[in-house]
């Protein structure tokens, strides 16, 4: 018996160490959760198990990123975009990655292809933007701006408003202004809600002052903001 009692007991603990090692996460696992926090570690040992994997080498590509070893970032987003030009998504980490480094002249050409490749993405629009700006593009930042708010993006519709006050980009026009400002609130933008309270309080925008509209609007911004908390 007691031969037998050692039999199952080595089998149970050989069934508790293969269950263990199956329920152990891969490499490739660990660099996917870990990249976002500099593992650059987990993900280059993923990257030797797997090389023609282009998931771990963009992992990889962030995860160096985050720990501040941008040459190699770029190259490895870089060489992720030559294996595969047609997808946006790879298109989109590159741009990101040299605007993240400051790089916007180096981010146009593939910011600028993920819009291409993907047309209904708003995050390619709002980068490309932001891309814009810095490169002092303001009538290129200004249609990328208009395309997001059209897409829906509240806070594009929201720095429409902007645009259409100060001229950047676009002519001065206080309705489109305002037109934007009002599709911002709506949509639950609280900065937008408050800037309606103040067009009519003040008759800003080439609206008449309307206390009652005025109240309206302030009361929707403190139901808003106290749906926030």
């Amino acid at each position: 018996m007691g031969r037998l009692a050692r039999g199952v007991g080595w089998a149970i603990a050989t069934f508790a160490m293969t269950l263990a090692a199956w329920a152990a996460p891969s490499a490739v696992e660990r660099c996917a959760a870990s990249a976002r926090s500099g593992d650059v570690a987990a993900c280059r040992e993923a990257a030797a198990l797997q090389p023609d994997d282009l998931a771990v080498r963009r992992h990889l590509a962030l995860s160096l990123l985050i720990a501040g070893d941008y040459e190699e970032s770029i190259n490895l987003y870089r060489s992720v975009t030559l294996v595969r030009p047609d997808d946006a998504g790879a298109q989109y980490d590159l741009a990101s990655a040299l605007g993240f480094i400051r790089m916007y002249d180096d981010a146009v050409e593939p910011i600028e292809a993920a819009i291409r490749l993907r047309p209904d993405h708003v995050e390619s629009y709002r980068f490309a933007a932001i891309v814009y700006m810095n490169l002092g593009r303001k009538t290129d930042a200004a249609r990328a701006t208009i395309k997001s708010a059209e897409l829906g993006e509240i806070t594009s519709m929201y720095d429409l408003v902007q645009f259409y006050r100060d001229g950047s980009g676009v002519e001065v026009d206080p309705k489109r202004a305002l037109f934007w400002a009002r599709r911002a609130a709506d949509a639950g933008h609280v900065g937008a809600m408050a800037l309606m309270t103040r067009v009519y309080l003040e008759g800003l925008y080439g609206e008449a002052p309307d206390e009652a509209t005025a109240r309206d609007w302030a009361a929707r911004e403190r139901r808003a903001r106290l749906g926030e908390r």
